[in-house]
């Protein structure tokens, strides 16, 4: 469950790097304006070398609200919103039931996951 208390400033507060996952979801998109505002405080007064390096859609389907969305996280963010998304998929949940990986064997899911740390890997220069 997402929160903004004293573990979430204390990460921020010892933290070089932001990466935050977003569900292609109106109530999340709402979400990450609080997020931000707190990101910009702690960047403002504890730890101004954090850096948000980028924003990523999560658990999305194939609906007008998830299209919204994903252009509104576009909008806002821009170059550190990541192309590559991560779609909703009950593989998910089966992949922790039967303690099996998703980013081995052929699934789909799993390589959402290889994609979107490509691109992470490849913004931050690793």
């Amino acid at each position: 469950m997402p929160s903004l208390g004293i573990l979430f400033i204390n990460a921020l507060s010892s933290s070089d790097s932001l990466v935050v996952p977003v569900q292609a979801q109106k109530f999340s998109l709402d979400g990450v304006s609080a997020l931000i505002t707190s990101y910009e405080q702690i960047k403002a007064t504890i730890n101004p070398a954090v850096t948000l390096t980028a924003v990523i859609a999560t658990m999305v389907e194939h609906t007008n609200m998830a299209r919204a969305v994903i252009d509104a996280l576009k909008q806002q963010f821009g170059e550190i919103f990541l192309s590559t998304t991560i779609r909703h998929s009950v593989e998910a949940t089966n992949s922790t039931y039967e303690q099996k990986s998703l980013v081995y064997g052929s699934s789909k899911l799993g390589k959402d996951y290889v994609s979107v740390t490509d691109e992470l890997l490849v913004k931050i220069g690793g």
